[in-house]
């Protein structure tokens, strides 16, 4: 039986879920396009409608992280606007090293218990 603070942690997950979804979809959306031109570069419009709806629907500090992202997406591939992945390193807040990325996979190679080795014939 759900007690409603679980009913409540479900509810949140679920829109949680939404608005990744409906994030995910903004942000690959090639007509959107939250920019203004100062000095010679863009950067982000923060009066943009979309960005203003989710500063008063949530909070500043996420439409300030989906236009920052968003320029970012703009930086990396601005033929395409496609969502990426990228590796991070969760204790410092950032993005990890080409370094870094190759150590953690060793960690996981040498880790998997995938049996002997096989020559190739």
């Amino acid at each position: 039986q759900d007690t409603p603070k679980n009913s409540d942690d479900e509810n949140n997950a679920i829109q949680l879920k939404i608005l990744n979804t409906t994030l995910n979809e903004k942000l690959g959306d090639n007509s959107w396009n939250p920019f203004k031109r100062e000095n010679d570069k863009y950067v982000v419009d923060y009066t943009d409608t979309y960005l203003t709806e989710l500063a008063m629907s949530y909070c500043q500090e996420l439409a300030e992280l989906v236009g920052k992202e968003r320029l970012l997406l703009e930086d990396m591939c601005a033929s395409g606007q496609y969502a990426f992945t990228r590796a991070w390193n969760m204790p410092e807040d950032r993005e990890m090293t080409l370094a870094e990325v190759i150590l953690a996979l060793t960690k996981i190679v040498k880790s998997c218990k995938c049996g002997k080795r096989r020559k190739i014939k």
